[in-house]
C-alpha cells in the first residue's frame, strides 16, 4: 500500500513531467524524503551509473536533508566518486562538507 501512495504522490506533483529521467529522479526524491528505505539499492545503482550533475546533485541533496539517509550519503559518495567527473564529485563533496558529513 505504501508503494502505491508514494507513486500516487509523485504523479500528482506539479513537477511530474514527460521527461523519464526527471520523473525517476522526482520519484526517488519523494521515496527518500518519505522514509521509503527500500529505494536505497536503486539510489546506489543510480549514483554509480548517472554522473550528470543535473541529475545526481538533487539525489545527494535529498539524502543529506533526510534524517534516515544522512548517514548513507558520505559512504555512498566515497564508493561512487570515481564514477563521476571531477566537477560533479567536487560539488557533491562541498554539499557533504557544508552539511557536516
Amino acid at each position: 500500500m505504501r508503494d502505491a501512495s508514494v507513486l500516487l504522490a509523485a504523479k500528482q506533483s506539479p513537477f511530474w513531467a514527460g521527461n523519464l529521467l526527471q520523473n525517476r529522479r522526482l520519484l526517488r526524491d519523494i521515496c527518500i524524503a518519505s522514509g521509503y528505505r527500500e529505494i536505497l539499492p536503486r539510489v546506489e545503482a543510480y549514483a554509480e551509473k548517472i554522473g550528470r550533475m543535473l541529475y545526481i546533485l538533487p539525489v545527494f541533496r535529498t539524502l543529506i536533508q533526510t534524517d534516515w539517509s544522512r548517514g548513507v550519503a558520505r559512504p555512498l559518495f566515497e564508493r561512487v566518486k570515481s564514477h563521476h567527473h571531477k566537477l560533479t564529485a567536487g560539488a557533491i563533496e562541498r554539499m557533504l562538507t557544508r552539511a557536516g558529513l
